[in-house]
């Protein structure tokens, strides 16, 4: 099979699985509070920039279900894979390398797992990509000409409005990256590395004002956001640089056998330890004298050569932050997810040029192995509860017990004296998007603590004065809770008793909630209930 049929014939196998996925898959854990972001669209928000908001909000009219919540994380997650190929092919010069690099951008279980999920890592992911493919069209224009064999001599410069179009794109590209997650700060980091570091590409664009035409493109695009953040005090940069971080910085070598296990799993062992090296051969091809795949000389070459240092020097910085800051800090592995974008067609080098192409079915194959394994993990909820390590009581077991909880809460309004003036409340950002989401009325967060502090701003507890409410939580009224019982009772009437109810999934226990009446909303004396602490 041709190598470009293997791609696309993944693509749809790949898309076919996650619309599947994203369908059965009740919301979990940050999916609700992000969903409601795109209710209420604005140019920032307190824990990240807005493009995912605005990604979303288009599919607002076809419902709260999980698929169509869902649907621009499934469609960014399939354009992310095209763009990846697309670069690939400009960059490698070679289909079955392009098709290999594409591939293994589909196969990795973290970005099928993750990249059904809506967070801003759906809208980072695809805009990084975009940045690739943007960045290789303009800085090596495909020449018009047969190529000078002369490796320092430069191309001729394409048409004005052809740089026009080229350079303008990217810097649309880097602008809506840079709207998507703080991540993407590393993307003009790593454009700056390259020119620093590749003469010839330094000497054909640093004179000229298509790279600085980028930045005043990108700088544009960003600034709606620059302006909100200067309206709400920084808080937004404040809060990742800070906040983040809450967990403090101790040394521990212990964090790096998860994390390594965690990338290994997420990227599947056989890409995972194939990257070694796959990163070695590029580094000698951008940096020594091993030949190319292209398999032509002089400026063909050159432009080959500064291409995977491009590469390199987008995905290589940021990962190896990433990585040194494991043992010091508490490291997410899904951080590294967009890093890997530029990685993958140099991955598809080593493996075309390794002359393993024999191998192809058998590997695609292979990796698909842990790929299966992640989807059945999340799919079937008997599987998933497992691997949790106990029965219930995490963030992807609560999830399947959200239904019964909505009908439970219901219930508990219907016996209320007042079922049409009792509104939702909850004690987390969390439970408080859930149960506004699936409920699709105002639900209160009661809560001190800066996170979600964004949910605050949606909903004003002046329109609910006088009313009752059904307070749901995470823990009962234990004697440890006592200063929150104490606070309750300053902004309500009366405080009833928590009560535990147990959310099974196809009679497996998914999570315990504990739900109090309380009767008679007083939101002037509610304080700093409702407020986080400045």
């Amino acid at each position: 099979m041709r190598p470009q049929r293997v791609f696309w014939l993944t693509l749809a196998i790949m898309t076919t699985v996650r619309v599947v996925v994203a369908a059965l898959l009740p919301l979990t854990i940050d999916e609700p509070y992000y969903a409601l972001w795109s209710h209420h669209l604005a140019l920032g928000y307190y824990d990240h920039p807005p493009l995912m908001a605005w990604l979303c909000a288009p599919f607002i009219p076809l419902g709260p279900s999980p698929f169509a919540v869902r649907l621009a994380a499934l469609a960014c997650t399939t354009i992310c894979p095209i763009l990846v190929y697309a670069y690939a092919r400009r960059l490698c010069r070679n289909e079955l390398a392009a098709a290999a690099g594409g591939v293994a951008a589909l196969i990795a279980p973290y970005y099928s797992v993750i990249g059904i999920m809506v967070s801003p890592e759906f809208a980072l992911q695809m805009t990084w990509a975009w940045v690739l493919l943007a960045a290789q069209i303009a800085i090596f224009p495909q020449p018009a000409s047969p190529p000078d064999h002369n490796e320092e001599a430069s191309p001729p410069v394409p048409d004005p409005r052809i740089n026009l179009l080229r350079w303008g794109n990217l810097g649309l590209a880097l602008g809506l990256a840079l709207l998507s997650k703080f991540t993407s700060f590393a993307l003009p980091f790593g454009l700056a590395l390259f020119f620093a570091i590749s003469p010839r590409a330094r000497k054909r664009w640093l004179g000229t004002p298509w790279p600085y035409l980028a930045g005043v493109v990108a700088l544009a695009v960003y600034s709606p956001f620059l302006w909100w953040s200067s309206q709400h005090r920084w808080e937004t940069f404040v809060f990742q640089a800070t906040a983040r971080s809450n967990s403090g910085f101790s040394f521990q070598l212990g964090h790096i056998p998860g994390f390594v296990a965690g990338t290994l799993a997420g990227l599947s062992p056989i890409l995972g330890i194939a990257f070694v090296p796959a990163l070695l051969l590029s580094l000698r091809q951008a940096f020594g004298t091993l030949p190319t795949i292209s398999g032509s000389t002089g400026a063909d070459v050159a432009d080959h050569r500064e291409g995977i240092r491009l590469a390199l020097c987008i995905g290589l910085p940021p990962l190896t932050a990433i990585c040194l800051a494991v043992p010091i800090s508490h490291v997410q592995v899904y951080w590294t997810l967009c890093t890997y974008l530029s990685l993958f067609p140099l991955l598809g080098l080593w493996y075309a040029q390794s002359r393993r192409s024999s191998y192809a079915w058998p590997a695609v194959i292979l990796a698909f192995l842990p790929l299966a394994i992640a989807t059945s993990a999340v799919v079937v909820p008997s599987v998933m509860f497992r691997l949790a390590g106990r029965p219930q009581g995490t963030g992807l077991t609560e999830m399947y017990g959200m239904s019964s909880l909505e009908r439970k809460i219901e219930s508990v309004r219907s016996h209320m004296p007042r079922p049409s003036q009792t509104f939702f409340a909850a004690e987390d950002h969390r439970l408080a998007s859930q149960l506004s989401l699936m409920s699709g009325e105002s639900a209160l967060m009661f809560t001190t603590d800066a996170r979600g502090l964004e949910y605050l701003r949606w909903e004003d507890p002046k329109v609910l004065a006088g009313d009752d409410c059904v307070l749901v939580m995470r823990r009962a009224f234990v004697p440890e809770r006592t200063a929150l019982r104490k606070r309750l009772r300053v902004c309500f009437d009366r405080v009833g008793k928590s009560h535990a109810f147990l959310c099974t999934w196809h009679g497996r226990p998914a999570q315990t909630f504990y739900l109090a009446r309380c009767y008679g909303f007083h939101p002037d004396r509610a304080g700093r209930l409702t407020m986080p602490p400045p």
